[in-house]
């Protein structure tokens, strides 16, 4: 009986160790948890996924990692890769499904040069820089390419106004002399957005993309529709659904009488999926 006793306490006294080791634990997890949350670091995913209207193409898939540190009130720099999977029809057929890291953005963001309630308008900056794989290196024939990037926008209380004018520049290398890369691209957006509430939105946007090369001949203007429902959940997480295609397309100048009839058959359907990690 005596050593059934002691057998017994010695559980017990186990039992209680192990328990204090996982409560110990548990609250070393949530004390570094709490502190990544009141640093001045933060993560996010983001999931970006398409097909074609038509199906034609295959399934597209980005996996977008923001990982951000926050100066101070207004500057943050986010280091930014970004993996791609491919399901397309000779993927299929092959059984050669694959992810693969598709660049690397690092950026540096300015946000509230202008804020609505003193100057009447939002604006920010960012400095945003791709840097590519060893894939795209070869066959597009740059290195990376690196954008200077405006945000504006206003509200009038449910409806916003937003713009996003860039330029983007490419550092191209040895190959972009067989690929006939471009040199740089100018950009500018108009987007319309509603709030039916605080949860759910509607936007529609029209970018412009002009694409330079070398060889002014090449030139060319792009108008590109996106069409997007989004909801955005209290915990954070938000989810869209879009519908987007390029409605112009041309190398004579002559964007507004480019309208191309087959852009519905080529457009894009799509979702983003965007969820706070900490």
């Amino acid at each position: 009986m005596k050593i059934k006793g002691l057998l017994f306490g010695l559980m017990m006294v186990l039992g209680s160790l192990a328990h204090a080791e996982d409560s110990a634990t548990s609250t070393t997890s949530t004390n570094i948890w709490d502190k990544l949350k009141k640093s001045p670091f933060s993560m996010s995913y983001l999931n970006d996924a398409w097909i074609s209207a038509k199906g034609a193409n295959g399934l597209t898939t980005d996996h977008y990692l923001y990982l951000n540190y926050k100066i101070d009130k207004y500057h943050k720099l986010t280091l930014k890769p970004i993996f791609r999977t491919t399901i397309d029809k000779a993927q299929k057929a092959q059984g050669d499904y694959h992810t693969e890291l598709y660049t690397t953005e690092f950026r540096f963001s300015r946000s509230a040069i202008l804020t609505e309630d003193k100057h009447g308008v939002n604006a920010s900056f960012m400095l945003r820089n791709y840097f590519a794989n060893d894939n795209t290196r070869k066959t597009r024939g740059y290195d990376s390419y690196h954008y200077a990037y405006g945000v504006f926008s206003k509200t009038f209380g449910k409806y916003s106004l937003s713009s996003t004018p860039f330029i983007l520049v490419y550092n191209r290398n040895a190959d972009s002399k067989t690929t006939g890369a471009a040199t740089h691209v100018w950009s500018a957006s108009l987007g319309h957005g509603y709030q039916f509430n605080d949860n759910f939105g509607v936007s529609y946007t029209n970018t412009y993309y002009s694409y330079r090369y070398d060889n002014a001949e090449k030139n060319t203007e792009y108008l590109l529709s996106t069409l997007s429902l989004d909801y955005a959940f209290n915990s954070g997480v938000s989810v869209s659904l879009y519908y987007e295609g390029y409605i112009l397309n041309t190398t004579d100048g002559n964007l507004f009488s480019s309208y191309r009839p087959e852009w519905t058959e080529e457009a894009a359907i799509g979702t983003l999926v965007s969820l706070p990690i900490f």
